[in-house]
């Protein structure tokens, strides 16, 4: 038998896919890389934005008609109905309907997703998924509707796929979730507790990517030890906390669990105990009802802070959530005019930021191919840095930055 696979979204997603693929050729099943010679074709989708679904129930329009096609991924959970009016004979699963989708393929799905085999698709990296689900209540969020409340893996397993990754020679593992600062709490653990557990039990020259947290769960866990952790030299100084708006009535609307000031907090005390981390967030421009002086609200955070990497979102109208329903919907204009306005800011703000990594040498680890033959790493505060060399991969290099950039640094390696 032969499948063809395609995945769109976030790393969950990707680790997803890399178990269906090891169960599958655990299975007797061969992948193509053309969907016309499968027997059976797998689109893993997302649904965070409208243009994404756009995207998705195109593809699921586009693949060839006379073969299974199975749909899973958030919009299996977020649009069924949308999916078969396109293909009505298509199979639907959700990313936890894992029984159901085994009995489609007619295979064995593990029922837990860490500490399981995987097909890992890339060389030097690994992503582990330690929780599926969120805490949160989140209005414009669909992905609650697709993952559910917070499952946490079992520390035993994790602590497991994390050993087989470095003894496989994976040099970067990155933990993932919905929420990694959500942790453990049905299970009577939390993340502090794990990263300990992962150094104690996993020796080897890695390094490790502590996935998104959101504000309320960082706040708590810094009082927790999360910062004592961090500081192994084996965790990237990088922590990706989305605050969403600087404004506190809109945190409100959205049914964030912070304030603004519980964000300013959260990054003092980062910033204190390690001076050069990386603090990523995340900025949703034109929610429903946000004023202009509200978005310059989150601007001016994004300036206050020195917020170095920045994800900024148009929000979307995802139907199935609270806010696609709400009034106030901003022009599709308006939007693009405060995404330009904001990126302006961070490009601004990233560049002042990145100057002061000029003139220092790191130890770099390099895992990613660059264009025009050379190799990007990634600094203990996880900073990209571009070197002009292919011959890098899987490797540390004591690296000096020459240039800063917004996005981005330039080095050279010190023999």
């Amino acid at each position: 038998m032969k499948y063809y696979l395609e995945t769109y979204g976030c790393v969950a997603n990707k680790v997803d896919s890399e178990i269906i693929m090891a169960a599958l050729t655990s299975s007797g099943w061969t992948r193509v890389e053309n969907p016309e010679e499968a027997d059976a074709i797998i689109l893993n989708t997302c649904a965070v934005k409208e243009k994404t679904i756009a995207h998705m129930l195109s593809r699921v329009r586009r693949l060839p008609k006379e073969n299974e096609l199975i749909v899973t991924g958030c919009l299996a959970n977020v649009l069924p109905d949308k999916i078969l009016e396109e293909r009505p004979d298509a199979k639907i699963a959700g990313p936890r309907e894992w029984k159901k989708l085994s009995e489609i393929l007619g295979i064995k799905l593990p029922e837990k997703k860490a500490g399981v085999p995987q097909i890992r698709t890339e060389p030097f990296v690994a992503s582990v998924v330690i929780s599926e689900g969120c805490t949160g209540t989140c209005t414009y969020c669909a992905t609650k509707l697709a993952r559910k409340y917070i499952t946490s893996f079992r520390p035993g397993d994790i602590v497991r796929s994390v050993k087989e990754a470095v003894e496989e020679n994976r040099k970067e593992i990155r933990l993932t979730s919905q929420d990694t600062g959500a942790y453990g709490i049905d299970i009577g653990t939390n993340l502090v507790e794990l990263i300990g557990e992962i150094l104690d039990s996993v020796d080897g020259d890695y390094r490790m990517r502590v996935g998104m947290m959101n504000v309320d769960h960082a706040a708590r866990l810094i009082d927790e030890g999360l910062l004592d952790v961090f500081r192994d030299e084996r965790v990237y100084k990088f922590f990706h906390i989305p605050v969403q708006s600087g404004n506190d009535r809109i945190l409100r609307v959205m049914q964030r669990n912070n304030t603004v000031d519980d964000f300013r907090e959260v990054v003092r005390k980062i910033r204190k105990q390690f001076p050069l981390a990386s603090i990523a967030t995340d900025i949703i421009v034109g929610f429903p009802t946000e004023t202009w002086d509200e978005f310059l609200d989150s601007a001016r955070l994004i300036e206050e802070l020195k917020i170095d990497v920045l994800n900024i979102s148009r929000y979307s109208a995802i139907p199935g959530t609270v806010a696609a329903r709400m009034k106030g919907q901003i022009s599709s204009n308006e939007k693009k005019r405060r995404s330009k306005y904001l990126t302006d800011v961070h490009l601004r703000v990233g560049k002042e930021w990145n100057e002061q990594y000029v003139g220092r040498t790191f130890r770099t680890l390099f895992v990613e191919k660059g264009r025009h033959g050379a190799t990007i790493g990634r600094t203990e505060h996880y900073k990209p840095v571009v070197v002009q060399r292919g011959d890098l991969l899987g490797t540390f290099q004591k690296t000096e930055v020459t240039k800063a950039l917004p996005l981005f640094l330039k080095g050279t390696i010190q023999e």
